[in-house]
């Protein structure tokens, strides 16, 4: 079928081209595949088990991406007579998804938010793939987690480009994200879009987040998901859900300085390049007032300087030292109120603490929100992350004196976070002594009720 989600990919990922500037779809892709191998060779892993990560089908991923586009039709993407393609560039946990909102806010119609999170989930042999990790690493979470995105990633890259192949091709816009590091492979996927779809415009919006920032974001989050699974591994095979959970490792912060240091001039040759024929923000964190600079795809070239200058101010500058310590501030006023809500028996700012990386983690986990939605009675996404954090999470924390803020050594503000980890802690322990333990908990419908006055 000519218009089949396949061949829409294939056609992209066929194109080619010599310019120095650009990295074809198809080239990156196969550079990735055997990096992959090489790397589970050197780490022993079986030939069967590489097959098992690295081989990917046309019915693979015709399968995968019709279910992927399914649940976005039915969401509400609506068609366009000239479909967007935004690629959204940002430190891993920069708060790309504040972008994504404040993108969507800004189109004509609903777009497709593509989300690698989801591909993730869609690998045709996931279920092998954490029996492999699971035999490897019986013991450790969070390489158990490391191996989970690294073994993932390279579907969740082939299932991104079949989606989004497909979906211009069918006339809707779409966003992308990735770390914005790499000129080349960006250059090359706008140009193999817009060759086969030229009434397609190319935009680019870049976060401008201190890497500080970035750091803790998402140091916080694969702590947090870590802890997820370590609480409820067991109670998910009790209930004979087949799954193996994953945590998630923490990306190296050697690997954010240097995604850090690269976006700048990253940024200013995609600029140059002449690709961008929509706009390019500037995007900083945070959901109001977030997009600092909007400029034509007309003016680009003659503001690339002006766009590096203003990244590597925002990444790690002077305006990146004020929303250091911005961040910082604010987070330990958070934990402050959870540690004061917590000796009052309050528990709904430490929801709100833990509720991100459980929607993500319940994203990640195989049959863990189908398996939480049925328990709780409740649908949605943030909803059923909202009731796991307060009804089975905060409990398992408290009445083991394990809750933290979950924040990261990222070796600035050392003092105010230890101070303010304390004293959460020491709440906690209270909290757990005198209200609530894993052991006796005999009326949570009370503790509810007052959370909501």
């Amino acid at each position: 079928m000519e218009n089949s989600m396949y061949s829409a990919f294939d056609r992209v990922y066929r194109y080619q081209n010599s310019d120095q500037v650009k990295k074809s779809p198809g080239e990156k892709l196969n550079e990735d595949r055997e990096t992959l191998i090489q790397r589970m060779r050197s780490d022993g892993y079986t030939d069967e088990e590489i097959r098992v990560v690295t081989y990917i089908s046309p019915e693979d991923l015709q399968m995968a991406a019709k279910t992927v586009v399914d649940v976005a039709i039915k969401k509400g993407v609506t068609k366009t007579e000239s479909p967007s393609f935004y690629h959204v560039a940002g430190q891993p946990g920069c708060g790309k998804s504040a972008a994504i909102k404040a993108i969507e806010s800004s189109l004509e119609g609903i777009p497709f938010a593509s989300e690698m999170d989801v591909y993730r989930t869609k690998h045709p042999r996931i279920t092998q793939i954490k029996e492999i990790i699971a035999r490897k690493y019986p013991d450790d979470i969070e390489k158990q987690g490391k191996e989970f995105v690294a073994f993932t990633s390279f579907f969740a890259d082939v299932l991104e480009l079949t989606v989004i192949s497909y979906m211009i091709s069918q006339g809707y816009s779409v966003i992308k994200e990735t770390t914005g590091k790499n000129s080349k492979g960006i250059c090359g996927m706008i140009d193999a879009l817009k060759r086969q779809y030229p009434n397609m415009s190319a935009s680019i919006a870049c976060m401008a987040v201190a890497q500080e920032v970035s750091i803790d974001g998402t140091i916080s989050r694969g702590e947090t998901m870590n802890r997820l699974t370590r609480i409820f591994v067991d109670d998910l095979k009790k209930a004979g859900v087949e799954t193996k959970p994953v945590g998630r490792g923490n990306v190296p912060r050697s690997f954010s300085e240097d995604t850090c240091r690269k976006i700048p001039e990253s940024m200013s040759k995609i600029a140059d390049s002449g690709l961008i024929d929509g706009e390019f923000l500037i995007v900083r964190r945070g959901k109001e007032d977030s997009i600092v600079a909007r400029i034509s795809g007309f003016e680009c070239k003659q503001s690339k300087e002006y766009i590096m200058e203003t990244l590597k101010d925002r990444i790690t500058g002077e305006k990146a030292k004020e929303e250091e310590k911005a961040h910082f501030d604010k987070k330990n006023a958070n934990n402050k109120l959870a540690t004061d809500s917590l000796d009052k028996g309050i528990i709904e700012p430490t929801i709100e603490l833990y509720l991100y990386p459980t929607q993500t983690w319940l994203k990640e986990t195989d049959g863990a929100l189908a398996f939480y939605s049925k328990e709780s009675g409740l649908v949605g996404l943030e909803q059923v992350a909202r009731w796991v954090v307060e009804h089975k999470m905060i409990p398992q924390l408290l009445g083991t004196a394990q809750l933290d803020t979950g924040l990261s050594d990222s070796s600035k503000f050392d003092e105010e976070k230890n101070k303010s980890n304390e004293a959460l802690s020491e709440a906690g322990k209270k909290l757990g002594d005198v209200v609530i333990s894993v052991a006796n908990i005999k009326n949570q419908e009370e503790i509810s009720t007052a959370n909501t006055r």
